[in-house]
């Protein structure tokens, strides 16, 4: 799996009405490469870029930006700011991104647009010029003569150009060694959880295996427009490739199964622990898993990227008590729900 992380600094970026679609079409280009898939994150960050006497923006900012993203695990890092910061910051107009061709394997890149900023044949300037620097990016961690240009010339939309990418050429030595370092990490928690595991207050399996319930692509109770009723997210997604097994926590039950064109495929397992009624929802599912009992550790259900999904992952959360689902509101879900990862301690 590759990690994008797009750090910006305009306020208004995380509003985007049209930001979900957006992150989709670059999915979309991206999953067209062999042997890899994507997980796209933002972040915002209240800086101001400094800037060279070209008017560009100065290579020790960029690279301050994206190590400490790329020492977490990200592949690539791109940083965004708005139009009118580009005036303000007198960066210039035809420097849309940004490819250093220094020898570190950081991939760091820069985008200026707005929400409806258009490029060249009425295309977004934010979708491609992203994808633009990314090409650069994996022709760099390749090891390939660098064709970006000369495909862009010649195709105003880049996405076809990704057909041709293998990700496994991509920076092997340090893909091995990620591998490694993270099969070293799910020994040493293993043992640590075992050596130091206080008395558990409700003890369950993790529905997601390793090393995906450790990649929270966005967090219980994240303020956002994006959802009317709460204004939060209740839940917590984790990146995860299609097709990742999701298991039964506990003994219990599916009690409910659906499709909406948000939540794409989804279910309801409910369980009880220490004489707690607990219900898990699962959303963006492969399909609609079958009504029934389960195990726990049993296999319940597939991740997939059904509904509005910025790209494959899992919805989950954790309704306390014998709740209705249907009965979300901006009053009730911060008393019927609860954060996943601090609510339970979870069995190896």
């Amino acid at each position: 799996m590759h990690k994008i992380k797009i750090v910006t600094a305009d306020p208004s970026f995380l509003q985007w009405k049209t930001l979900a679609s957006k992150q989709k079409e670059i999915l979309d280009a991206l999953h067209q490469t062999k042997n890899s898939s994507f997980l796209i994150s933002f972040s915002y960050q209240d800086v101001v870029p400094t800037t060279n006497k070209e008017g560009r923006i100065n290579h020790s900012f960029i690279e301050s930006i994206s190590k400490p993203w790329f020492d977490k695990g990200y592949d690539f890092v791109a940083f965004h700011i708005s139009e009118n910061q580009r005036k303000v910051w007198k960066i210039e107009p035809n420097v849309r991104g940004l490819h250093w061709n220094d020898p570190n394997e950081i991939n760091e890149m820069y985008v200026w647009a707005d929400e409806t900023t258009i490029r060249s044949h009425r295309l977004n300037q934010f979708i491609q010029t992203l994808l633009h620097e990314f090409c650069h990016a994996y022709f760099k961690g390749a090891n390939q003569p660098d064709r970006t240009h000369q495909y862009h010339g010649a195709n105003p939309d880049i996405k076809g150009i990704f057909q041709s990418f293998d990700m496994a050429l991509f920076n092997p030595v340090r893909a091995q060694l990620r591998k490694k370092i993270s099969e070293l990490q799910i020994i040493f928690l293993s043992l640590l959880r075992k050596l130091n595991k206080p008395q558990p207050r409700n003890t369950i399996f993790h529905p997601v295996p390793y090393p995906y319930r450790d990649n929270i692509t966005q967090a219980y109770g994240v303020p956002s427009s994006r959802y009317p009723l709460t204004q939060h997210h209740i839940g917590v997604d984790y990146g995860c490739p299609v097709g990742t097994n999701i298991v039964a926590p506990a003994d219990g039950s599916v009690t409910t199964v659906g499709y909406t064109k948000t939540l794409g495929n989804y279910l309801h397992f409910q369980y009880q622990v220490n004489d707690t009624l607990f219900t898990e929802r699962y959303v963006h599912l492969h399909n609609r898993p079958k009504l029934g009992t389960f195990k726990k550790g049993d296999i319940v259900t597939q991740t997939e990227n059904t509904g509005q999904s910025y790209g494959p992952h899992l919805h989950r959360d954790v309704w306390v008590g014998d709740v209705n689902l249907t009965g979300i509101n901006a009053n009730n879900f911060r008393q019927r729900t609860a954060d996943p990862e601090t609510l339970f301690d979870y069995e190896d």
